[in-house]
């Protein structure tokens, strides 16, 4: 039992880190997308 209830919980753990991965390179690539944006905006 406690075999397995530990498994599984390192699993959820590395989802989780995987998630805040995600996370972080999405919000990375649309923050660099808004200053691209903004630096368009500016040239035009």
């Amino acid at each position: 039992m406690w075999k397995s209830n530990t498994k599984a919980h390192k699993h959820i753990n590395t989802i989780k880190e995987k998630l805040k991965l995600i996370c972080a390179t999405t919000f990375s690539i649309s923050r660099g997308r808004k200053i691209t944006i903004q630096s368009e905006k500016k040239s035009a």
